[in-house]
């Protein structure tokens, strides 16, 4: 998994295998990106899981595939819609519950509680692969995310969407 910017592409390793995903370290109440390509599988919310996270393991997560983006719940299928190159996907999760948006329109609400502290997660299945634009706000603000930091910087981590704090970091698992 590589990240450049406020994206992250999977870079190496199995097509079509679980075997790259993200987490930030920061937590927030919203994630948002812009969907970059159709056709490749890959997961990305809000959850209290580590950089070697399952779909499963994404508490609230939209689920890219094709032309349909379906939202998931600890991987449990909710409901579906068509998406498109561009559109932006939303997630939030605060006092008031969870909803999912699509270019600002209410897409689903979900009964399930959220937990006050969630982080971005993503999980990304086919080589190539990107999710862009990611941005993960706190109550009080939203940020993308910085540039990947020298290869040389050991562990692997790159700074991250998060808050108004620009150090804030994503682990991201290598494969």
């Amino acid at each position: 998994m590589t990240a450049s910017g406020n994206s992250l592409t999977k870079t190496a390793g199995c097509g079509g295998c679980a075997d790259a995903s993200a987490a930030s370290e920061q937590t927030g109440t919203a994630l948002q990106f812009t969907v970059s390509e159709t056709g490749t599988l890959r997961y990305i919310g809000l959850g209290s899981g580590s950089v070697n996270a399952q779909p499963t393991d994404i508490n609230f997560a939209w689920r890219l595939q094709g032309t349909t983006a379906e939202v998931r719940e600890f991987g449990t299928y909710k409901t579906e819609i068509p998406f498109g190159t561009g559109d932006v996907l939303k997630i939030t999760a605060d006092a008031g519950g969870v909803r999912y948006l699509k270019n600002g329109a209410l897409v689903y609400t979900s009964s399930s509680p959220a937990a006050s502290s969630l982080r971005a997660q993503a999980v990304i299945y086919d080589v190539n692969a990107t999710i862009q634009n990611i941005m993960l706000q706190t109550a009080a603000s939203s940020t993308p995310a910085a540039s990947t930091p020298p290869a040389s910087t050991p562990p692997p981590s790159t700074p991250a969407a998060a808050t108004a704090d620009p150090t804030a970091t994503v682990r991201r698992r290598r494969r």
